[in-house]
């Protein structure tokens, strides 16, 4: 081969490899996971609110918290106070008592009501039940002796036929006359069959009803009688379940009126404890200000419960799983947080306006809700400051741009940074060197390692350049 066609055989290879190497890496890419690029814009921090409420009817007389004060488990919040607490329970407690006197009289007649008339009926219903069993087996009874009678005629009309077919043989009878009963036997064998059909379908009908199967026709008293025992037996055991929780009423009622002591004239205070650490975000009362029992003094947020709530289309993160990394973006300060995804949610109820910071983002058919726990520390910009963080201190209630995956090259740059440990100490292990800490002097077996190594090294070498290895002790 000539030099020239030499050249030009490489130049084509060269051409060749470049080409095969931009076709590959064009189908990687266009195979990449498009989950990598996820981002949605309908998104925000949200955390749950801790409600602090009175336990007693009375007025605000000391407010000790206000909006962003951090607050500890069981710190006082406010103190309430109500002359007139003790005598006002009393009552209360004596007119629910009589209530609930009265209903479990009601209830106690109902449940002995029910109890008779479904005796009665369950009773109606068996013997309904038996009678129509019995008259069903006579008719079985009726229908197995037609079978019976027809079975015989049967036999008869083909004996007679079989007498008329042989004279017929035999020349002394004609064809005419044995088509006569060759149709009699058909009739015979159709009518046999009619009441073959009938003996099954009255046994079907006795074993139907032996086993609660049953529609119409004879069956309808028995229906009538069931439908009005499956009523009465629901009315007598919501029955039974009301005086339960009735009684327990009864009961809890009688337990807090020995072990109070309701008194008439003293004077009840109430210290309203919060139950949970976190910040303030509002307050609800003032000082002197009038509060029913359970009405709201304050709420309550901590920062350690936020989260990053964002809409996605479920076609686009139905492979997404727990633990995808996430980027998100707070919008008002250009500040980056790295997350992970907690869960994936089709449907999620946020339950009463109330019970988070902010209302959820809406979420049509198709989408679904991606949960994000954020890490506390930011990506490294100048926005990205721990001071810039607002709304007490986790920038809750902030609508914010969410991308689900990691951009190639940090994922590169992540498995080499991880990997990079793993490479060097396989290659201290091939080495044969063993790690020696900086500042500790190796001890003598790792010499005699280092020496065993090297001398295998060397007959290796020796080997190769077709040299006798020496013999070593």
């Amino acid at each position: 081969m000539s030099v020239e066609s030499s050249r030009i055989l490489l130049v084509t290879r060269i051409f060749g490899f470049v080409f095969v190497f931009v076709l590959v890496s064009v189908v990687v890419l266009a195979t990449l996971p498009n989950r990598m690029f996820l981002v949605s814009e309908n998104a925000l921090i949200n955390a749950p609110v801790q409600t602090i409420s009175s336990k007693i009817n009375g007025q605000v007389v000391d407010l000790s918290v206000q909006i962003g004060q951090e607050v500890a488990p069981f710190a006082k919040v406010a103190e309430i106070e109500n002359f007139e607490r003790d005598n006002a329970i009393a009552m209360s407690m004596r007119m629910e008592l009589l209530q609930l006197t009265d209903r479990q009289k009601a209830l106690h007649s109902t449940i002995d009501r029910t109890s008779l008339q479904l005796g009665l009926i369950r009773e109606q219903a068996n013997a309904t039940k038996q009678g129509l069993i019995e008259d069903l087996k006579v008719l079985a009874r009726k229908a197995e002796n037609q079978l019976l009678a027809e079975e015989s005629r049967v036999e008869e009309q083909e004996s007679i036929f079989l007498q008329k077919k042989s004279l017929v043989d035999i020349g002394q009878l004609s064809e005419t006359v044995l088509t006569q009963y060759k149709q009699k036997l058909d009739a015979a064998s159709h009518r046999m069959e009619t009441a073959r059909d009938d003996l099954t379908r009255q046994k079907n009908m006795v074993d139907s009803i032996a086993q609660g199967v049953y529609s119409g026709g004879l069956a309808t008293n028995l229906m009538s009688l069931e439908f009005q025992e499956k009523s009465l037996d629901m009315e007598h055991r919501k029955a039974l379940s009301e005086l339960e929780i009735v009684r327990s009423r009864v009961g809890e009622i009688e337990r807090m009126v020995a072990v109070e002591g309701l008194s008439n004239s003293a004077i009840s205070s109430d210290n309203v404890l919060a139950r949970q650490p976190g910040r303030i975000v509002s307050v609800e009362v003032a000082p002197g200000e009038t509060v029913a029992k359970g009405a709201v003094i304050a709420r309550s947020m901590s920062c350690d419960e936020s989260f990053v709530v964002a809409v996605f289309p479920g076609r686009e993160v139905e492979d997404v799983i727990v633990g995808t990394p996430a980027l998100v973006n707070v919008r008002s300060l250009g500040a980056k947080y790295n997350g992970r995804v907690e869960r994936v949610v089709r449907y999620y109820s946020s339950g009463a306006e109330t019970r988070y910071f902010k209302k959820f983002p809406d979420a049509e058919g198709h989408e679904v809700y991606v949960f994000i726990r954020v890490d506390d520390t930011a990506q490294e910009t100048e926005a990205a400051s721990a001071s810039d963080k607002k709304y007490f201190g986790c920038n809750v209630g902030e609508e914010v741009i969410v991308a689900l995956g990691e951009p190639l090259l940090q994922r590169a740059a992540n498995l080499f940074r991880s990997s990079k440990p793993l490479m060097v100490a396989e290659a201290a292990t091939v080495s044969g060197q063993p790690e020696v800490q900086q500042g500790v002097e190796p001890s003598a077996a790792d010499h005699d390692r280092i020496a065993a190594l090297s001398g295998d090294i060397r007959d290796l070498v020796k080997k190769k350049r077709g040299i006798k290895p020496s013999v070593r002790e």
